[in-house]
């Protein structure tokens, strides 16, 4: 992972102060070398003058002597000039004459007179040598050599660099934690915010109190102001949101409602024919027993449709074998509204017996086909019904002469989310299309002359043919 990388994941309030330490301790180190280096620049600049003050005065003074090679007197006046210039912290002062032997020394026991002197093999890093010849009147004498310890200097720069750590050590950790409390104070308006936008990812996002802010500046008051405007306008987005599902929990109600009441609406009328023919011809026992059957299972029907809603309108398993006597019956439901509007039906039913997954469903989702064939038919027009099976699948198919399925309702036969239809027209279809479904099967419409043709295809388990 990239240096880089490593630092991005740091939190804001960390990553200021330790910028802040490491650019003050750039800029400390930059200003602690410069301090050292003038210092030390001044000290050299001061032993260097007070060591050509003290060549000059001792030169001078030493010319006489070095002539005459007095050695007495040479040793007389290097004490007396060392003592002059105690300042410099001299080690060695020495005389030497021209031929390089020393010829008086302040250490008699270092350089005894006669020996030679070699400065520049003396390597220790505390002393530094100085020299100066010795002319008079163009005529070398000699020269006057100086041993100086510059330790003092050494180390008071050393303290003072020691010193300058130190106090950039201290000064840096004092202004990262400076700028870590001032970053902290900085970001907390931002903390409140990002709190109450953690507190609305679970929950109904609350507004911040206006004093909580009153003192933060005009960008973080605008922010939480907005902030505030957002929550307020997520919460009436809720409020909203919960008004439209309880409408429509209650439109979806008022359809359930009435798909219900359509569907047990639909055998009553039938029902209520039986109940006339046998008042009218109750004595011939056969077309008594053919009502009560037909009334049996009517009853069968409307008793299966008020089951299936307690389900949450989910059609329940119903008789699974739908026989020709069920199919036959749906022509006497039919039967009074088509007198009513003069309209003829053709029945064709081939139909013995035919294993499928809910036969009520089957018998309501036909039933519903012809009602609205019936409905959208002129008068003295023909509404024509068959049933086959074909290669382990129903076949219901249902014709009339009228004038097309509406464009909205035509759309429900291929629409892949079924919702029901805002108001009466197209419930008996919609609800046709929704059992085909839930059977497995589709509701299909064929290309015709004249009127529509819709198909109900519903796969059967097993079946007997006739016909």
């Amino acid at each position: 992972m990239m240096p880089w990388r490593r630092w991005e994941p740091w939190p804001l309030a960390a990553k200021v102060p330790v910028l802040v330490g490491v650019l003050m301790a750039f800029a400390a180190t930059l200003m602690s070398s410069g301090v050292l280096i003038g210092l030390k620049q001044e000290q050299d600049g001061r032993i260097g003058a007070l060591s050509n003050a003290y060549l000059d005065a001792t030169a001078s003074s030493l010319a006489p002597a070095l002539a005459r090679r007095d050695v007495w007197e040479a040793f007389d006046i290097l004490d007396r000039s060392r003592a002059s210039f105690g300042a410099l912290r001299l080690r060695l002062a020495a005389a030497i004459s021209p031929d390089g032997q020393v010829l008086a020394a302040t250490d008699a026991r270092r350089l005894p007179v006669g020996s030679r002197i070699e400065p520049a093999t003396n390597g220790e890093p505390n002393l530094v040598w100085a020299s100066r010849d010795v002319v008079e009147f163009g005529v070398g004498l000699g020269r006057v050599l100086i041993e100086i310890d510059v330790s003092e200097q050494q180390a008071q720069r050393t303290r003072l660099g020691l010193l300058l750590v130190a106090a950039n050590i201290a000064l840096a950790a004092f202004l990262a934690l400076l700028g870590w409390w001032l970053v902290h104070r900085m970001l907390r308006p931002v903390r409140l915010l990002t709190r109450h936008l953690g507190h609305g990812v679970a929950a109904e996002p609350a507004e911040i109190a206006p004093g909580a802010f009153a003192h933060e500046g005009r960008e973080f008051s605008a922010l939480f102001q907005s902030y505030n405007a957002m929550a307020r306008a997520a919460g009436e987005r809720e409020a909203l949101r919960a008004r439209l599902a309880e409408e429509a929990r209650l439109a979806t109600l008022g359809t359930l409602a009435g798909s219900m009441a359509h569907e047990v609406n639909n055998p009553l009328g039938g029902m209520m024919t039986a109940l006339d023919t046998m008042a009218a011809h109750g004595t011939d026992v056969r077309v008594r027993e053919q009502a009560i059957g037909f009334l049996r299972r009517g009853l069968e029907d409307i008793r299966n449709v008020v089951r299936a809603s307690l389900v949450l309108y989910k059609v329940r398993a119903g008789p699974a074998v739908l026989g020709r006597d069920g199919l036959d019956d749906l022509r006497y439901l039919v039967g009074p509204e088509a007198a009513r509007r003069a309209v003829h039906l053709t029945w064709d039913n081939r139909i013995d017996q035919a294993r499928v997954g809910n036969a009520t469903a089957v018998r309501q989702a036909a039933l519903n086909l012809l009602l609205n064939a019936v409905a959208a038919s002129p008068p003295q027009a023909t509404v024509s019904f068959a049933a086959w099976q074909d290669h382990g699948r129903l076949i219901l198919v249902v014709a009339d002469e009228g004038p097309g399925l509406p464009q909205g309702m035509e759309a429900m036969l291929t629409a892949t989310e079924l919702m029901p239809p805002n108001g009466s027209p197209g419930l008996g279809l919609w609800t046709a299309i929704c059992t085909a479904r839930s059977l497995g099967g589709t509701i299909r419409r064929e290309v015709a002359a004249l009127g529509t043709t819709l198909v109900l295809d519903i796969p059967t388990e097993s079946a007997h043919a006739v016909g």
